[in-house]
């Protein structure tokens, strides 16, 4: 991953992990996600808070589930 600036993608995916703490709406938060997808790990090195992380997880799963379907 390139020395680029992350500051989009933090705010992104913060308000995503948000929509499922304060609402609990994985099935909007997944819609969400796909407009800026990222691995755990690609997260991590861009610097997401593991807060965001630990909630983003269940999607992040689902997401790679889907994917993998449409191969």
């Amino acid at each position: 991953m390139s020395e680029k600036n992350h500051e989009f993608e933090k705010g992104y995916l913060c308000a995503t992990a948000e929509i499922i703490r304060t609402h609990g709406e994985d099935t909007i938060a997944l819609d969400v996600f796909k407009g800026c997808p990222m691995t755990i790990n690609e997260m991590r090195k861009a610097g997401i808070e593991e807060f965001d992380i630990e909630a983003l997880k269940p999607i992040v799963k689902e997401w790679r589930r889907k994917e993998k379907l449409k191969k």
